[in-house]
């Protein structure tokens, strides 16, 4: 029983020496996606609206998790327009949202329209793409991202 015991945690030990072999050790920062591509009015640093369901839900989580590497990056994204009243401050707030490839959770991003904007925050629940620039802003210790945009695009076929 011994020696079966050596047999299999020499064979174990190989097999992890072997796999390891060759590759560099992981990278301190974490890979970004930046899809660049040139917009009909101005470059764009992430581009959400030229990937997969499951890529654009892992960058969105990336940029709500690390919002202070992407600020003031020109940002383009398509979702779900929706409306989370606050409650206890009498404040709406607007986002765009997305769901995962499961459709069990959404993951998005704040919107505020420029001050210099004419335009109107759309119907909830409209589907809608936005192109604008990431902020961030701190409420007590927490450092929250958000999208300025000028303005919004209904898409009607609902994607």
């Amino acid at each position: 029983m011994k020696k079966h015991l050596f047999i299999l945690s020499a064979a174990c030990s190989c097999l992890i020496f072997c796999c390891s072999c060759g590759q560099s050790a992981p990278s301190e920062e974490p890979t970004r996606l930046s899809v660049s591509t040139a917009s009909n009015s101005a470059e764009v640093d992430v581009d959400l609206t030229q990937i997969s369901d499951t890529v654009r839900f892992a960058e969105l989580y990336n940029i709500t998790l690390d919002p202070k590497s992407y600020e003031g990056k020109t940002i383009r994204m398509s979702g779900q327009f929706r409306e989370f009243p606050y409650l206890e401050g009498g404040q709406t707030y607007y986002a765009v949202v997305v769901q995962d490839a499961g459709a069990c959770c959404i993951q998005g991003l704040e919107v505020v329209l420029d001050e210099e904007s004419t335009a109107s925050y759309p119907e909830n629940d409209s589907m809608v793409t936005v192109e604008g620039t990431l902020e961030t802003y701190e409420s007590g210790t927490i450092v929250y991202s958000r999208l300025r945009v000028n303005e919004f695009q209904i898409n009607e076929s609902g994607s």
